[in-house]
């Protein structure tokens, strides 16, 4: 399991090449995010994050 939290800095590979963000949110629970239902749970969560690239 992982130890992200809300506020951390993270990167990842897109088609786009390397990117960062901030965790914005953190979901444990099943929610919906523009209007598709999205899983989640304590073992898998699911993050928002705001990339640097969109500020």
């Amino acid at each position: 399991m992982s130890n992200l939290k809300k506020g951390d800095m993270v990167r990842w590979n897109s088609s786009n090449g390397e990117t960062h963000g901030r965790i914005t949110a953190v979901h444990k629970k099943d929610f919906i995010f523009m209007n598709r239902q999205r899983r989640a749970s304590e073992d898998e969560p699911q993050y928002e994050v705001m990339s640097e690239k969109n500020r």
